[in-house]
């Protein structure tokens, strides 16, 4: 299951993912808030959340009801903007959204161990490559054929992932 599917992005390579968003769309097959998930207990294996958990006011909620529809040993994937040094300034300079706003990871991880999620990983990604790309927008930085060279410099310069990381990725397990 994917929470915050936006435009069905997800759906291109997982044709069979029951996808939800708060906005009725063509693209999704539930419309409903992300704090109350519509759908029975003990039932999922995983959910995917990529750019999501920080469109949801009190992510809390949304973090026990995925622990509510997951089944045991069920995962939930989250992909969600990072504050780091550097991603900090720049969104405030240049991103569309207030960056106050979003939950910060260590909070996110700290209330879903709380609830009784554990965490099986974490990673700090998109130094370059991500805003250079122009993100979610259509205006790139950078030709298309250079990020794979800058992804190629991440993974070198990944020491300093905590200074300039745009996104983490945690993987949380019931």
């Amino acid at each position: 299951m994917e929470v915050g599917s936006g435009i069905g992005n997800f759906k291109d390579f997982f044709p069979e993912i029951l996808t939800i968003d708060i906005i009725p769309s063509k693209f999704i097959n539930i419309s409903a808030d992300g704090k109350y998930l519509p759908l029975i207990s003990n039932y999922f294996d995983t959910i995917v959340c990529i750019d999501t958990l920080h469109h949801i006011t009190k992510y809390s909620y949304f973090l026990e009801d995925a622990l509510r529809v997951l089944k045991k040993n069920g995962r939930l994937i989250l992909l969600d903007p990072y504050n780091s040094l550097v991603s900090t300034f720049i969104r405030k300079k240049f991103h569309h959204e207030d960056i106050s706003e979003y939950p910060l990871a260590k909070l996110v991880i700290d209330n879903a161990r709380k609830i009784g999620f554990s965490l099986t990983f974490l990673d700090y990604l998109e130094f370059f490559a991500y805003p250079l790309s122009g993100g979610f927008s259509k205006r790139s930085l950078s030709p298309l054929k250079m990020i794979g060279l800058l992804y190629s410099i991440e993974r070198f310069l990944s020491i300093f992932k905590y200074i300039f990381a745009f996104k983490y990725l945690a993987v949380l397990e019931k």
